[in-house]
């Protein structure tokens, strides 16, 4: 072990300084570049000081924060420690700051996670002086999981998973990435499959557990307290196609138009995955349909209320309002094979029938749960959507069943963060 981290260490410092400065000047040109990327804090505050370490979670982006605002819940409630949550992405620090903004700053902070150098890894690390460091999903770094292996800082995963894909890299350069995984300290995953993988890839079978999906978790959250809904198209019946891909906007349009022309009560929200396809989305939109559609960033609450058919949503952290005064659902992602789905749990958890494509490969736990309680449809073409949307619009008796196997769903579906409560993951080190 000695002799391998000696050589990797060796070989980082020889090759990464290379791409250090590209890596730097994207996060300029992004809007995205912190002193934090290279380890520097500028912050000499109580919060990161020795005498009172905090907890530190990573979570990528929005899908990674979704994950952890229930444990982030849990520890606010249960412990003394403070929080310290780091992300990847500005949108992930900015949704974070949403969700979380009623918990006071001494007990969280943000930070973005240091450049995969081992350098910058063991600064941050040594200037925040956590005693423990939980990952939401799956990020492995390298460096990182080393410097935190040397300096004693245990690693737990959780909602753990493994993708097709990512699970063939892996196993392509097992020696090296064996070596790296047996650094994690414990991994609650999704799935028995997701626990298989990490164990076939060097994490002993004594420190993973199956615990589901934690976003469920969340979804308690909704049910209990939904957040406002959108006032768009007072008086109509809304189709909220979520989370919907560059690649699915044919097949969104073609539908939505089929509709329009049968069903003059009906409106659509379109909430894109992510916005650097929105010129394109509305260029689309004015060929295809010849719509003007509303934009939230730019629209009054007398526009949301005016006889426009179709509202798209521009900005983070609105999809639950969107998918609360639905109708009817398509969750994006699963129309082409190469997105590998989204959380077709989160408009079920309002009551919301639900239509996904036949591609889901990265939501499969979520999506066969509902699948197998009818709360979901899969639809594989245009005239298959079209088809099962219709007679959700026309039978009263249909729509009901399907909702209220949604909310069946996500009752039962939701009970990771009490599993891994139980197995003392959240335990003070």
């Amino acid at each position: 072990m000695i002799v391998f981290a000696s050589i990797y260490f060796l070989l980082t410092s020889a090759v990464l300084p290379v791409i250090i400065f590209p890596i730097c000047l994207y996060y300029f040109k992004k809007g995205l570049w912190s002193s934090e990327r290279i380890g520097i804090i500028n912050c000499d505050g109580a919060f990161y000081s020795n005498k009172i370490s905090p907890i530190w979670i990573h979570a990528a982006s929005v899908g990674e924060v979704n994950v952890i605002l229930p444990v982030i819940d849990d520890l606010i409630e249960n412990t003394k420690h403070k929080i310290l949550v780091s992300t990847m992405t500005k949108t992930g620090k900015l949704y974070l700051k949403e969700k979380t903004k009623s918990i006071p700053e001494d007990r969280l902070q943000h930070l973005f996670l240091p450049i995969d150098f081992w350098f910058f890894c063991w600064v941050f690390i040594k200037k925040v002086c956590p005693i423990k460091l939980i990952i939401a999903e799956t990020e492995i770094w390298p460096s990182l999981y080393l410097v935190c292996h040397f300096c004693n800082l245990p690693i737990t995963i959780i909602n753990g998973r493994i993708s097709d894909k990512s699970f063939l890299s892996y196993k392509k350069g097992s020696l090296f990435w064996r070596s790296i995984f047996k650094k994690i300290h414990f991994v609650a995953t999704q799935s028995e499959l997701d626990q298989k993988r990490f164990n076939e890839l060097g994490v002993d079978v004594s420190k993973t557990m199956i615990a589901g999906n934690l976003k469920n978790d969340g979804l308690l959250k909704v049910l209990k307290n939904p957040p406002d809904q959108i006032e768009f198209a007072v008086n109509k019946k809304v189709i909220v196609f979520g989370s919907v891909r560059p690649k699915e906007a044919q097949f969104m349009l073609e539908v939505i138009k089929e509709l329009s022309q049968e069903f003059q009560d009906l409106s659509f929200i379109i909430c894109p995955r992510h916005f650097d396809w929105m010129d394109n989305l509305l260029i689309l939109l004015k060929e295809f349909l010849f719509e003007e559609p509303l934009i939230s960033s730019k629209c009054s609450e007398a526009d949301m209320k005016s006889a426009n058919r179709i509202l798209i949503i521009d900005e983070i952290g609105y999809l639950l309002s969107a998918y609360r005064g639905a109708k009817l659902a398509y969750v994006g992602g699963t129309f082409v094979p190469e997105y590998g789905g989204h959380n077709a749990l989160e408009p079920a958890s309002f009551g919301i029938p639900v239509f996904i494509g036949p591609y889901y490969e990265e939501q499969k736990v979520n999506t066969n749960a509902l699948l197998a309680f009818k709360g979901a449809i899969i639809v594989k073409s245009t005239e298959e959507m079209i088809a099962e949307t219709k007679k959700l619009l026309l039978s009263d008796s249909l729509w009901k069943v399907a909702s209220e196997a949604g909310i069946k769903t996500v009752l039962q579906e939701a009970n990771a963060l009490e599993k891994i409560k139980i197995a003392g993951i959240l335990n003070e080190i």
